[in-house]
């Protein structure tokens, strides 16, 4: 059993008297009080939850020209793939069958063309797919374009050899001066240093990224713009606008894109409450409030008393009678009554819930077709039409990114622009049967309560 003596915030009253009892299952708290103090004791024992959409409001507003509020978008991101089993699911599946098959047309040869010419780049850009592991590259380029709406990337050369650089926002950011329709990339120096060193464990002996060894990672392992800028003690590098591959989704004619999976926070965030709430509610199902309050008499004519010891007396005999087996009790004259205290919580609704799932799925780009109540064929009907326009916009965005840097390395080793193949990469029809084997059922099942 604890007693305190706590003051009621906004009121001028205590709840003087309050006793914690142990009985297995359920939880009992005994309140002696004046009456003024039942509001406040129903909202501190049974805590209502709910969420404040303010921030994420204040986040929405003017997102794609604020890499601050970028980065803090994508980290909410992160968070709902990880918590929420719709989004997640929806994440899984996309990574599990996005399958870039590569292929490469032909469509600008001239009409006598040179065989062996073609044959030449054909080969070059067969040797940089396999350097770079193209399909790999772009699965995760693409991913990356969903879940964070930007993707920054450069085309390296050493030695004849190709390789690409991607960027993690932060360490890369975008310029606000386009040039000839493409944007500008510049990779913050002292950012890049900072995570170069964070990136070795503390206290390690010959750390190989002390200054001199940072000097040599950054002229090995990043493009020459980077490494001037670096012995040059300047801020900024800017990268070369042609081998860099900047793929942004949704960015509004502002320097950064936005993550389609944005749209499904808010409805998710809300069903959150719903949980809480439902746990809370869950909770005061085995907890007793039981609220003893005192005539205003013991505190006289004027209010000159506290009352204290009518106030202690009444709370010992409501004690003592209560940890009986049976409870027999006969309260002294100070007493006004005694009751239960209710939780104010309900058992969340059902209806709602729906609706916001719903919401959930319709904002990743996937609609549940109505069956007027009989379902057909052997799973549920969903269609992931809008989810595959989205997906089919970032993966046009890398092929344009492809053509550029085809460009260049037929450039590199002197063969004509007529050459240049143009890229293939995805087959979107595949991508949605396979996606929807995976999450019909599930989805379904999230929609119905």
């Amino acid at each position: 059993m604890q007693n305190n003596n706590k003051k009621i915030p906004g009121q001028d009253s205590h709840v003087t008297f309050a006793s914690r009892l142990d009985g297995g299952s359920e939880e009992t708290v005994i309140l002696t009080s004046d009456k003024t103090a039942r509001e406040w004791i129903a909202k501190t024992f049974y805590e209502d939850t709910h969420v404040n959409l303010d921030e994420l409001n204040q986040l929405a507003e003017n997102a794609q020209g604020d890499i601050l509020k970028i980065l803090k978008i994508n980290s909410m991101v992160q968070q709902q793939i990880n918590g929420n089993n719709i989004i997640g699911a929806v994440y899984g599946s996309l990574l599990s069958n996005l399958k870039t098959d590569i292929k490469i047309s032909f469509d600008h040869l001239p009409d006598t063309y040179e065989a062996e010419t073609k044959e030449k780049a054909e080969s070059l850009i067969g040797r940089f797919h396999k350097e770079t592991d193209i399909g790999t590259f772009l699965s995760s380029s693409i991913a990356a374009v969903y879940t964070k709406g930007n993707s920054i990337q450069y085309l390296r050369c050493e030695n004849g050899h190709y390789m690409i650089n991607p960027f993690p926002l932060g360490v890369a950011i975008v310029s606000k001066l386009p040039a000839d329709g493409l944007s500008y990339a510049l990779i913050d120096i002292n950012e890049l240093v900072d995570r170069l060193q964070n990136s070795v464990p503390d206290g390690e002996e010959n750390n190989p990224l002390l200054p001199a060894g940072i000097t040599e990672t950054i002229r090995a392992t990043y493009p020459d713009e980077v490494y001037q800028a670096y012995i040059k003690n300047e801020r900024y590098a800017k990268l070369d606008i042609r081998r860099t591959g900047l793929n942004r989704f949704c960015d509004m004619n502002q320097e950064y894109g936005l993550s389609p999976v944005f749209m499904a926070i808010r409805p998710s965030l809300i069903l959150d409450t719903f949980e809480k709430a439902d746990a809370a509610a869950a909770s005061a199902k085995v907890k007793k409030i039981i609220h003893q309050i005192l005539r205003k008499e013991v505190m006289g004519q004027s209010f000159e008393k506290k009352g204290l010891e009518e106030m202690a007396y009444a709370h010992k005999n409501l004690i003592s009678a209560w940890e009986n087996p049976t409870t027999l009790y006969t309260s002294p004259p100070c007493v006004e009554k005694v009751e239960y205290v209710e939780p104010g919580l309900k058992p969340m609704d059902k209806t709602s819930v729906y609706q916001y799932r719903s919401r959930v799925i319709s904002a990743l780009g996937i609609s549940l077709l109505p069956t007027g109540g009989e379902q057909s064929g052997d799973a549920p009907d969903i269609t992931l039409q809008r989810l595959m326009k989205t997906i089919s916009k970032i993966s046009e965005q890398e092929e344009n990114i492809l053509s550029r840097w085809y460009s260049i390395i037929l450039e590199e080793n002197n063969i004509s622009q007529e050459y240049c193949p143009v890229p293939h990469i995805l087959n979107t029809e595949l991508l949605e049967s396979e996606m929807k084997k995976d999450l019909s059922e599930l989805l379904i099942n999230n929609a119905e309560i």
